[in-house]
């Protein structure tokens, strides 16, 4: 929720630093990120997005979407 917030207030490297954060709390390197991340990538991709970035963007928000199948959240 937090990412969220700041995100609407275009606070886009503290959501980013926030996000990332939690990332490497939930994800193992060289891992399978978990279901719950999914969040997580589709926030990050939104950020991507708003910097312009359209293919990291991409990228994230697939890897969201995938975590998302996952706990039939799509």
């Amino acid at each position: 929720m937090l990412g969220d917030l700041l995100l609407r207030q275009g606070w886009l490297a503290a959501t980013e630093q926030l996000l990332r954060a939690a990332l490497e709390i939930h994800c193992t390197p060289g891992g399978t990120p978990p279901p719950i991340t999914g969040e997580l990538y589709m926030q990050l991709g939104l950020v991507q997005h708003e910097r312009n970035d359209l293919a990291g963007a991409a990228t994230l928000l697939e890897q969201g979407r995938r975590c998302g199948e996952l706990m039939a959240n799509w």
